[in-house]
């Protein structure tokens, strides 16, 4: 049994290393850009990670051979997207909206020396001006999708496009006018784990294992675009975390992660425009458990609002899953219940006015009609259905 195994175990790592100069030859165009160090990594991750499944016992030889080899083996993908970098409120996503915000906002005039009167813009007014004329902040939504060792097809590029700015309509009739923050994503396709690391040790040092992140510092999602279907909904997940970051600022993980996770669901996508959905996305939406965080909308939901709420220190623990779970569904349940969608409006505007101040989303969630005690059990009821 042993032999046979060891034989299996040398047909994959022939089969890997073929597949992964295929890749690289395909997306790269020639064979002096590949990198050794980064070639060694990801054809060994796969190979230990399938010996360390089967319990074989040159398992840590595998391991060790390969850190002499240059690098230490990476953490084998166990999520898909939440990796991420916010940086607080001192960000390119808020520095951009104010310098936008500053601009058209009204007509001064003043009076000179020679009893003149001048008309000016905000920015060129003198300091003893009057404003005449108030003119609310012109809002914009700006997405760029780029890619690195990949070419998308027009149509996958379009109706990720076209998505993605659905969900910015949506922002959009929550929120107030006057609250409506411009907002620019830069959405960064990688074609394969070398051109996905690069992207990481560029924008986000500090992101494990992943196939996506996104870094509110420099407006970015990134995604491993490794087939069609994942990097759909990872490119959705990641931009509505950026777009989060340049409406809300920093939110609580629930609310981050669980709009995210609403985004990108087969439920949300099946109600974008007919002429824009992407229906293999919809109809192929089976994860693989094995490499990604699995929001099943059948899975048993035990969690409750209190619970939910109080476990931002257990999002990298043993609750990840089931925190991914209940998010989603918490947030779904606010977007399809009346009093939800009430709170909802009332939470958004919250956030987005103290964008760069303190929030207090306890406070806004106990204005639900009955407190949180009554949000819960509408919760509770509402998925019980």
């Amino acid at each position: 049994m042993e032999s046979r195994t060891k034989r299996i175990f040398v047909t994959l790592f022939s089969m890997a290393i073929i597949a992964l100069l295929v890749d690289y030859f395909h997306y790269q165009g020639r064979w002096s850009r590949i990198e050794a160090s980064q070639l060694v990594t990801n054809i060994m991750e796969p190979i230990h990670h399938y010996c360390l499944a089967n319990q074989w016992n040159w398992c840590s030889t595998s391991k060790e051979l390969h850190s002499t080899m240059g690098q230490t083996i990476p953490q084998i993908v166990e999520n898909e997207s939440h990796q991420m970098e916010y940086g607080g409120c001192d960000t390119l996503v808020i520095k951009q909206a104010e310098e936008a915000q500053q601009k058209s906002r009204g007509i001064y005039t003043w009076v000179d020396e020679k009893g003149l009167t001048h008309f000016s813009d905000s920015s060129h007014a003198m300091k003893d001006s009057q404003l005449t004329h108030y003119t609310e902040p012109q809002y914009s939504f700006e997405l760029k999708i780029d890619s690195l060792a990949t070419t998308p097809p027009p149509f996958f590029r379009d109706r990720l496009s076209a998505t993605i700015k659905d969900i910015d309509s949506i922002y959009r009739k929550y929120l107030p006018k006057r609250q409506l923050h411009p907002i620019k994503v830069n959405l960064m396709l990688a074609g394969n784990l070398s051109a996905y690391n690069k992207l990481k040790a560029r924008y986000a040092s500090q992101v494990g294992a992943s196939q996506g992140f996104y870094s509110g510092q420099h407006n970015l999602a990134a995604v491993w675009h490794r087939e069609d279907s994942q990097a759909f909904r990872t490119a959705i997940h990641e931009s509505v975390h950026v777009m989060n970051a340049g409406q809300f600022g920093d939110t609580p993980h629930w609310l981050n992660e669980g709009l995210a996770e609403y985004f990108e669901s087969s439920e949300f996508l099946e109600t974008v425009e007919l002429n824009t959905r992407y229906e293999s996305i919809i109809n192929n939406n089976t994860r693989n458990k094995s490499n990604m965080v699995f929001v099943d909308d059948e899975a048993h939901l035990s969690m409750g609002l209190v619970e939910l709420l109080a476990s931002e220190q257990d999002w990298q623990g043993q609750k990840q899953d089931a925190l991914y779970q209940h998010s989603h569904s918490f947030v779904r349940f606010l977007f399809h219940h009346k009093n939800g969608k009430q709170l909802l409006r009332k939470l958004f505007e919250h956030l987005s006015v103290q964008r760069c101040g303190t929030k207090n989303v306890d406070e806004i969630l106990g204005s639900y009609p009955g407190g949180i005690n009554q949000l819960n059990r509408d919760w509770l009821g509402w998925r019980q259905r």
